[in-house]
């Protein structure tokens, strides 16, 4: 499948590196959409054919919660890859991994990749290759 038509979903709040992800994205033939919020994410999430989610780990803890928790908890989005921008340590990992989402769920899963944020180009792309299926490289990426 050309990147061209894989749908990336970007959850960023800084102006600024949402430019920067979004025009990485766009630059290497991916289909970037955006969302700033919770609410206006989980619309996006579930009425596109997502290959790929980018959540903003920085974003206030309640709407990662709700954002995540939601993701994972909805059977048609549970499996599309979630990367995991944190200006957090490995060690710390982030506030979805310790607290649950809803007492319904349960512990969350980790995302399936975390990397700094803002990520450097090269590790971006080779991150977002591997999770769509564009690449087997998978370097430079911390996973839990």
């Amino acid at each position: 499948m050309p990147a061209t038509q894989l749908k990336i979903l970007v959850i960023e709040n800084e102006p600024d590196r949402l430019i920067y992800i979004t025009n990485l994205l766009k630059a290497h033939g991916f289909d970037p959409l955006t969302a700033d919020n919770s609410g206006e994410a989980l619309s996006k999430a579930r009425t596109r054919n997502l290959s790929l989610i980018v959540l903003d780990a920085m974003l206030p803890a309640e709407q990662i919660q709700s954002i995540y928790g939601r993701l994972k908890a909805d059977p048609a989005l549970c499996r599309v890859p979630v990367v995991m921008l944190t200006n957090l340590t490995r060690r710390t990992g982030g506030p979805y991994r310790t607290q649950p989402y809803a007492p319904t769920i349960g512990r969350l899963p980790s995302p399936e990749a975390f990397l700094p944020n803002p990520p450097e180009a090269e590790d971006f792309i080779a991150v977002v290759r591997r999770l769509t299926g564009m690449s087997n490289n998978s370097r430079n990426t911390e996973r839990v």
